[in-house]
């Protein structure tokens, strides 16, 4: 019997080895994106150790990629039943249990099971509540409900014969358009112009098989896309009902029929054409879900680069098609590495074209120069480009230089596309500075395009309009990590500018932070002589930073906020003792966070209590309120220099 003890524990030991090796050569396949093998690889490993939990958990991700949603519902129903059986709770196996939730959940979302999908986020979140991927799920899922919920109601309103006059009306211009067997150039222009003036109108339209007909006028060479991209976007319902009537399909042939064409045979509705599909596609794609989905079931680079290859070099003239087809790209480069990877496969000739674009100073080439960057941030993920872009010194000094041409008058000021340019201008060069701050050493390829300088007067903007926030979080964030290297900021006008971040209306629209990092930097003791030659400049600017510390640390929650305040205040004491007494109002505070909290925000509320006790009006007011004390507990603190928090 010992022996036959010994001879199963041995095979099970053998087996379960097996299964490893199987596992791993199935998580091969898997990172190719051969997801059929690597399931089929899964199942061979489970022949060899029918409990490998985390084998069940990989096999339904592949299941999910191959659109196999009920096997892989089955699979996560496994791992789930035998954690609640065989162990104490979903916590004794975290991670089993979160992937088994989280891939359920998916299925469940994909066959439109909202309400179990629901549960199983919720469950997914309850074990991880920081999760980022669950979160965006449990995103969709809401959304998509909400989308059905009003979907629901606008139907019952419409087919009420009770129902207003203009609602009736609308009912009735959906039934006309449901009934044409095609379009003509007239219907297609009172379509455009009328039948979708109201989301009501769009999802009735939608509810009665709308979208359908629209698929079968594009399969017809009709020019409706961009009737369909009013309809689908932001609407995951829609973008379902265009994909299961053949929409995306339909829309990838017509790419290919356009690449099928001789270069004589293209005319200018065949260049319209692809412009309106690929920018379909762009809205299609702003759904992770649907991006995801799209990229698994079409070979999308298959399409994008000899479209590329037909549109870049007639940019001067085709560049409203050729941007269409960088949005998409840069889409794609979010949603997929395969897609980034096969992009860099051509990009030393990318470059070279990008490097022409940027050229031209004509306003008419502003989409096409603004998709250029949003497409290069996007593929600076991949570890492989980002040193590669950084030798790029033509090109990044090209794009550098249309900063000062931006906004040189008035209306482009005020311009929404002058704007969404500079965003993804700024989006760029905050990626590209990430990068140099984990290396040092690449500084120098940074350094020629002089952009600290051309942001400080773009920082100038209007601080309170909304339409300027995401222009100053990134050129706030681009500062804050360039700063300690470019000694040609430390001027008094810069400092009253970033002085002007600190305040309360900035910690609403996420300015505040980055405000504080410069400035944390900006008064470090490397400074201090260059600071003193301005320093009978900026008194104003010094007092309003001290009176928004003072009200900042003695309110504010978020530890982050919190403990950078604090790490400024340090600063300024240490640059100057007698501005301590400008911070005498957080004394109480200090002490009081010193007593009852723990970690960071304990430890920046000691470093800040210590510089204050050095100067000699205050440190008989911390001693009376027992602060010194407390400073002997936390002896350790008073070596250590404080440094500012992401």
């Amino acid at each position: 019997m010992e022996r036959d003890i010994e001879e199963r524990a041995k095979k099970r030991k053998e087996g379960r080895a097996r299964a490893e090796e199987l596992k791993n050569k199935g998580n091969q396949h898997f990172a190719q994106g051969d997801y059929k093998r690597a399931s089929e690889l899964y199942t061979l490993a489970l022949e060899h150790s029918k409990d490998y939990k985390s084998i069940y958990t990989n096999r339904a991700l592949a299941y999910i990629k191959l659109q196999k949603f009920k096997k892989a519902i089955a699979d996560c129903d496994r791992v789930l039943e035998y954690i609640e059986v065989f162990e104490k709770d979903y916590r004794s196996s975290f991670d089993l249990s979160f992937k088994a939730f989280i891939r359920r959940a998916l299925a469940r979302f994909e066959l439109g099971e909202l309400e179990g999908a629901a549960r199983d986020i919720s469950e997914a979140l309850a074990l991880d509540p920081r999760s980022e991927e669950a979160k965006r799920l449990k995103a969709e899922i809401e959304k998509k409900q909400k989308h059905l919920a009003e979907k629901a109601s606008i139907v019952k309103e419409f087919e009420n014969e009770e129902a207003p006059i203009d609602i009736k009306m609308e009912k009735m211009l959906v039934e006309k358009v449901l009934g044409l067997d095609d379009i003509n150039e007239e219907d297609l222009s009172r379509l455009s112009e009328v039948m979708f003036s109201t989301r009501e109108m769009k999802t009735y339209f939608t509810a009665k098989g709308g979208l359908a007909k629209l698929v079968t006028w594009l399969g017809k060479g009709r020019r409706v896309s961009h009737i369909v991209q009013t309809i689908v976007e932001g609407n995951l319902i829609a973008i379902e009902e265009f994909e299961s009537k053949g929409g995306f399909r339909t829309c990838y042939q017509i790419l290919q029929d356009f690449l099928a064409k001789t270069e004589d045979a293209r005319g200018i509705d065949d260049f319209e054409n692809v412009e309106n599909v690929c920018e379909l596609f762009v809205v299609l794609t702003e759904e992770e879900t649907i991006r995801r989905r799209l990229i698994e079931q079409y070979r999308m680079f298959a399409v994008f680069e000899p479209l590329y290859n037909v549109l870049m070099p007639k940019f001067r003239d085709e560049h409203e098609a050729l941007s269409s087809l960088l949005a998409l790209a840069s889409n794609l480069c979010v949603g997929s590495p395969a897609f980034r990877r096969d992009f860099l496969g051509l990009i030393d000739r990318a470059l070279r074209d990008f490097e022409e674009v940027f050229r031209p100073t004509a306003s008419k080439f502003l989409r096409l120069q603004r998709q250029i960057c949003s497409l290069l941030a996007n593929l600076l993920n991949e570890a492989s480009f980002q040193e590669r872009l950084l030798r790029e010194q033509t090109l990044l000094t090209l794009i550098a230089v249309k900063l000062d041409l931006t906004f040189d008058t008035k209306e482009k000021i005020v311009s929404k596309r002058y704007i969404s340019f500079v965003e993804c201008i700024f989006a760029l060069f905050a990626n590209l500075t990430v990068i140099i701050i984990e290396n040092p050493g690449r500084l120098s390829l940074f350094e020629g395009y002089r952009l600290p300088q051309r942001l400080l007067p773009i920082l100038s903007m209007d601080k309170s309009d909304a339409k300027y926030t995401t222009i100053l979080q990134r050129g706030l964030s681009i500062i804050s990590r360039v700063i300690a290297d470019q000694p040609e900021l430390i001027t008094a006008d810069a400092f009253k500018l970033f002085a002007n971040f600190i305040d309360e209306s900035c910690q609403k629209n996420g300015l505040l932070g980055h405000a504080q990092r410069i400035l944390i930097k900006f008064l470090a003791k490397r400074n201090c002589e260059r600071i003193a030659q301005f320093e009978s400049q900026i008194p104003e600017a010094m007092q309003k930073i001290q009176t928004e510390l003072v009200r900042m640390i003695n309110t504010e929650t978020d530890e982050t906020i919190y403990s950078n305040g604090c790490t400024l205040g340090c600063s300024i004491v240490d640059f100057s003792i007698e501005y301590a007494l400008g911070l005498r109002g957080v004394i109480q505070n200090l002490i009081n966070k010193v007593k009852d909290k723990t970690g960071s925000v304990r430890k920046n509320s000691g470093l800040l209590l210590a510089r204050l006790a050095k100067h000699p009006a205050l440190i008989e007011e911390i001693r009376n309120l027992h602060g010194i004390e407390l400073l002997m507990s936390l002896s350790c603190l008073l070596y250590t220099s404080p440094s500012p928090r992401d």
